[in-house]
């Protein structure tokens, strides 16, 4: 299949999105060799990629793309073929099955064809230029590979040489990780053992595992937990093929009582060669330092909360009721002047003032260094045209941004929605449709922030001072959705109030379609103004 492509140019390194990737085996070797070369000679070829929904994914180079990370590199060249995802997905498996194609990578070619973009059989047997029947280990002549005698020689001999894969389940605690392997074909797992919690330590079992395995390739795998991400990321660093598991989706047998760390990690190794895994998304390291950061602070805004609900609770056990705005300094002077009878009284108002203030102060502190920190993040363009909608200013923005990272992994905003838990739920059956209320799944503090800002479309579409500075700096084009977003969504306010429904299922209907212009504002790809 032959495309026009655009001019050859640099691309930024984290721009550059690998989701085909997951069609591909990793080599841990072969990484190291890609590294030390890109290292020693630098960048010998570009990689070849496509533009899906404003961002560049690349389908040949995925080598150099992470060695490119890993030594810090900030651009590569890149040729952008004109294709769409189908039409790249068949390009990546015909530049590599000269290359020694697994039979297993063809098969998640072929389902990622079948399932992620609805291509029929028939449709994939034209594309992929082979008989839908399943074989494609020995291509006939004029099948679209070149019929040179090496790989006539392959094609008499029995085929294309097979890898061998093992997949490898990591039960990770704080002091020992138990692992687990699954062959590539039908055998049971086996639990291999317990490592200390050390990285080197799993790097080095990892290693030979390999070299049992022929020098295959290892895909392994762990559950999402306190551990967090640092173990994933040295993992890909040294060319493993590494996921964080979502915990809440991995399949459970009705029945099955019998929980321990060696048949947790039996358990993902099998699943994880079945592919009934969900992956979660792995920020990068400086996004995840923001998101501790926006986690902090809502964790201080929460004992703030607690220490001014015991406060207040005091006072009103003594009968003492302020009739203005809580907590302002009008409110905080006048509880400091407050007099009580007992001298034990007054201790407990002075030491419950001294909590209100520290823990005030410690929001303050938080919210300064989140708007110096943002100044220097990777992330800062997407925070200041967030902050182009109504209701959404910077802390909201770091939030979004934060939590969600790279949203071009979601092809369309109903995704985003779904992955909120903004949705309804549903239980139907037969000709019986039953919807709830909304699943509340996901990340719970995107779907709460969300919440607090669609208030703000209660009212009418308006650019006030502080809004119309937030959206001067900005591109025209988020501007553009910015102002739809405050049309669409107050007319749907008023509509949904008028049909009868409470405030917070309208609101809660609000955030949803807000999720919708999130979204569109981060595929756009000029987000500031030039």
């Amino acid at each position: 299949m032959t495309a026009a492509v655009h001019a050859q140019r640099l691309v930024a390194v984290a721009d550059l999105g690998e989701g085909l990737s997951r069609l591909r085996l990793a080599d841990a070797s072969a990484l190291a060799a890609m590294r030390a070369s890109l290292k020693q000679h630098g960048q010998l070829s570009p990689v070849r990629a496509f533009e899906r929904d404003g961002a560049v994914e690349i389908f040949d180079g995925f080598k150099r793309l992470r060695a490119a990370r890993a030594l810090g590199l900030r651009d590569l060249h890149a040729v952008v073929a004109a294709v769409d995802a189908v039409e790249a997905t068949v390009q990546m498996r015909e530049l590599h099955a000269g290359r020694g194609l697994t039979a297993l990578e063809e098969a998640w070619i072929v389902r990622a064809l079948h399932r992620d973009h609805h291509v029929t059989q028939g449709a994939i047997a034209a594309l992929l230029r082979c008989h839908k029947t399943g074989w494609w280990a020995n291509p006939p002549e004029g099948a679209g590979y070149a019929a040179t005698a090496k790989r006539r020689r392959r094609a008499a001999a029995g085929g294309w040489p097979m890898k061998k894969v093992r997949f490898v389940g990591l039960d990770v605690h704080k002091e020992s990780i138990a692992i687990a392997v699954a062959e590539s074909d039908a055998s049971a797992p086996q639990l291999v053992g317990e490592i200390p919690s050390d990285t080197a330590h799993v790097i080095k079992a990892l290693r030979k595992l390999a070299r049992g395995a022929g020098g295959g390739t290892i895909r392994c795998c762990y559950e999402a937990g306190p551990t967090g991400f640092g173990l994933c990321r040295s993992l890909r660093a040294e060319g493993f093929d590494c996921s964080v598991i979502a915990p809440s989706l991995v399949p459970k047998q009705a029945g099955d009582r019998v929980k321990t760390d060696s048949r947790d990690a039996v358990k993902l190794a099998r699943f994880l060669r079945s592919g009934d895994l969900t992956a979660i998304h792995v920020p990068d390291a400086s996004t995840e330092a923001m998101r501790d950061l926006e986690r902090g602070r809502e964790d201080a805004k929460n004992a703030e909360r607690v220490v001014r609900h015991q406060l207040s609770k005091f006072l009103l056990r003594q009968g003492r009721r302020h009739a203005g705005t809580s907590w302002t300094d009008k409110h905080m002077a006048w509880i400091r002047a407050l007099p009580f009878e007992h001298e034990a009284h007054h201790r407990v108002l002075v030491d419950h003032v001294h909590a209100v203030e520290e823990a005030s102060a410690r929001v303050a502190r938080l919210d300064k260094d989140i708007a110096e920190l943002v100044e220097s993040w990777s992330l800062k363009p997407l925070v200041r045209a967030l902050q182009g909608l109504r209701g959404v200013r910077l802390l909201t923005a770091v939030v979004i941004a934060a939590e969600l990272g790279d949203m071009a992994r979601f092809a369309k905003p109903a995704q985003l929605m779904g992955y909120l838990g903004l949705v309804p739920s549903e239980h139907s059956s037969g000709e019986t449709t039953k919807r709830g209320g909304i699943t509340r799944t996901g990340n719970t503090h995107v779907r709460r922030i969300l919440i607090e800002s669609a208030w703000a479309y209660r009212f009418r579409p308006a650019l006030g001072p502080s809004l119309r500075k937030r959206n001067q700096p900005l591109s025209q084009s988020v501007r553009a959705i910015a102002w739809k977003a405050q049309l669409r969504l107050h007319s749907r306010y008023a509509r949904l109030l008028a049909r009868g429904k409470n405030k917070q299922q309208t609101v809660t209907a609000i955030a949803r379609e807000l999720v919708g212009f999130v979204w569109a504002i981060a595929q756009q790809r000029d987000l500031l103004a030039a």
